[in-house]
């Protein structure tokens, strides 16, 4: 295609430009354009977003055009169609028959009741009442138990709008609403925050929905985290890959036994409490991370042996028993390595693919530790020196002759003595797992960086703040959303929207928080 010659155009003269900005009219034809491309019914409400009928001529304009017709597709084509294609799904008779029978075949013990109008939230910031079947829980027989208080479920749980659920909504809310609702809760600093933004995307809703529309998808996805169906075996099936547990830190809120304070509120302490963080990730020939393909996180604040249980079943959902080699990394911590062979075996690896290491920054900071409790230095350019030869023996696998040298420091007093047999005990009960020159020939890393980052991230930057104090179910959730949103897999929390959302909300209660609450 032959294109005009700039050269031949007439030149622009700048002296004879205007002092003022030109306002600029809309035109004929532009009112036409628009009218083809926004249809007859939408052209008038994209026209109108238009300042007194004029184009923008400021960044201020342009700005306030762009919300203005952000908000009117939100309000008057993606709202609008949602409802109406809610309403033409009502219309067909024949799949709210088959959705109430499936509802019936997953949920168990559900009995039609009348058609409800519910009250629902869609795409686009839309909220409207349609009405649809709904199906109650079919009350256990024996003597009644106690009148429910308003706006309390009572022991047996809600019920079900059949049409809404096998669409996949999640308490009334439409699956891409509550999905956005909850990475935005996890992502961002607050739910204050997570409901600013939602706002300004033309979802109007208060932190406190917010929260509970979070705290639903979290359930959701609790209670599918504790399934044991494939999600994608291919993750790490036929290759090198490396399991690495850490734990953090987070302080929780219990609230005081006995009556309230005048000011209405239980008094309450906030110990810390360490929530246990499962990194595992693919590994070239080299040992270094393979960038382009996403890790899996699993986090928990549950004991260290239901930890690995739970660690254990995500990754053989993942195909962790059909990789080539597995590389178990972690820090000194006992509770860890007391429970990796109940890892290995609830995870089905085979033991002889299976290679561990003490992370090689934690085993030098204990040689640091110890060159502290000698009294043979006496400049901290000496221990310095001492700790890097150690370092480079360490390196090179000479672990017994680095104790030999541990073991012969000079200390003043019993209790640096008593210190320096603990960090020289810490070193002899691990030589197996510090054998860092073998594993770097089998082209194996020797470090924890990936999960030192995952615990700063999922945990630090969001649940760690000065002055925050989680309840435990609470804190469950939020790092059950974090954990897959850090790690590049919110689809699987979209996936949990999906299937749960089709299960009365008492058949999906993740054991998980029944064990944190006891």
């Amino acid at each position: 295609m032959k294109t005009e010659d700039w050269r031949k155009k007439p030149r622009r003269k700048l002296r004879s430009a205007p002092e003022d900005r030109p306002i600029i009219e809309l035109s004929a034809e532009f009112r036409q354009r628009v009218e083809q491309i926004a249809g007859p019914h939408l052209a008038p409400a994209v026209l109108g977003a238009f300042m007194n009928g004029k184009l923008p001529g400021t960044p201020e304009e342009y700005h306030r055009l762009e919300e203005g017709l952000l908000a009117v597709a939100r309000r008057d084509l993606v709202a609008r169609v949602a409802q109406e294609v809610l309403h033409e799904v009502q219309r067909h008779e024949e799949f709210v028959v088959w959705s109430m029978a499936d509802a019936r075949r997953r949920g168990g013990r559900l009995r039609v009741a009348r058609d409800k109008d519910a009250r629902i939230r869609l795409a686009g910031g839309g909220d409207t009442s349609i009405p649809t079947p709904y199906m109650a829980p079919i009350a256990p027989r024996g003597k009644p138990g106690p009148k429910p208080k308003p706006g309390q479920r009572g022991k047996g749980g809600g019920g079900l709008f059949p049409v809404l659920a096998a669409l996949g909504f999640l308490g009334r809310v439409s699956p891409h609403v509550s999905s956005e609702v909850a990475r935005h809760s996890s992502l961002l600093g607050s739910f204050e925050e997570a409901a600013e933004v939602l706002q300004r995307q033309g979802t109007l809703l208060h932190p406190d929905s917010v929260r509970t529309i979070a705290g639903r998808v979290a359930d959701a996805g609790l209670a599918y985290r504790e399934l044991t169906d494939p999600i994608d075996e291919a993750v790490f099936a036929g290759k090198r890959v490396v399991i690495a547990p850490d734990g953090g830190r987070v302080r929780l809120r219990f609230d005081k036994p006995g009556r309230r304070l005048k000011s209405g509120f239980h008094g309450y302490e906030a110990p810390w409490h360490e929530p246990k963080v499962f990194a595992a990730y693919a590994i070239d020939d080299e040992g270094n991370k393979i960038s382009d393909e996403l890790p899996v996180y699993e986090g928990t604040l549950a004991p260290w042996k239901n930890a690995v249980a739970l660690a254990a079943r995500t990754l053989r959902r993942y195909g962790i028993h059909k990789a080539t080699t597995v590389v178990i990394a972690a820090d000194g911590s006992d509770n860890i390595w007391r429970e990796v062979d109940e890892l290995v075996a609830l995870a089905g690896i085979d033991p002889a693919k299976v290679a561990r290491l003490v992370d090689f920054s934690h085993a030098v900071s204990h040689l640091a530790d110890a060159a502290k409790l000698s009294s043979r230095f006496t400049s901290d350019h000496q221990r310095e020196q001492w700790v890097k030869k150690q370092r480079k023996r360490l390196k090179r696998g000479r672990v017994e002759r680095l104790l030999v040298d541990m073991e012969s420091l000079p200390t003043s007093g019993e209790d640096a003595a008593d210190a320096l047999a603990r960090e020289c005990n810490y070193f002899r009960s691990r030589i197996p797992m510090m054998r860092y020159d073998a594993l770097r020939q089998q082209g194996l890393p020797i470090g924890t960086g990936a999960v030192e980052s995952a615990i700063r991230r999922i945990v630090n930057l969001r649940m760690k703040n000065p002055g925050t104090f989680w309840k435990p179910e609470n804190a469950e959730r939020m790092l059950f959303l974090r954990c897959r949103a850090k790690s590049g897999r919110w689809h699987e929390v979209q996936d949990a929207i999906h299937r749960m959302a089709l299960l009365p909300a008492r058949d999906t209660r993740p054991t998980v928080l029944d064990e944190l609450a006891a």
